[in-house]
């Protein structure tokens, strides 16, 4: 079954960095760059950066980090706005004041939401299905005929 998670992993894992380059929002590699994965023989977990949550839809309105300036100056640097050094603190506090009495623009309605994760999900889930299904159908079969070898 492990096998089938990576198939899945593999697959599940480029939906959602090709969504990201597609929507423009993997500004610096680290959303795409965080998805990790853990796997047992029954379950399939995966992990992204704090702030993957709120990729999709937006963060309401609330605490922010204590570095989320110094977050908000890399992202800014990292879009490539013409903001001067002298500025982009000002301005990436200015940033981090509005997300945190109104929230992010997605959340705001100035930006449309996206659908990054979701979709990657559904599009890899038929792969998944498929997968568990041949792989529970071969075991099966691989158990029956042991079990009539077995059988005097």
């Amino acid at each position: 079954m492990q096998d089938v998670f990576k198939r899945f992993d593999t697959k599940l894992k480029a939906e959602i960095r090709q969504n990201l380059f597609q929507e423009n929002i993997n500004a610096s590699g680290n959303a795409s760059n965080s998805l990790r994965s853990e796997t047992t023989k029954t379950k399939y977990t995966l992990f992204g950066s704090d702030y993957f949550k709120y990729i999709d839809k937006g963060r309401g309105a609330g605490r922010i980090p204590g570095n989320f300036i110094s977050i908000l100056q890399r992202w800014i640097k990292d879009k490539g706005l013409s903001v001067s050094e002298k500025e982009d603190k000002r301005f990436a506090g200015a940033i981090a004041h509005k997300i945190k009495t109104e929230g992010s623009s997605k959340r705001r309605g100035s930006r449309t939401q996206t659908n990054v994760v979701e979709a990657a999900i559904e599009s890899s889930l038929p792969v998944l299905r498929g997968d568990i299904i041949t792989t529970l159908k071969q075991d099966y079969k691989s158990e029956v005929l042991k079990y009539l070898q077995n059988v005097d």
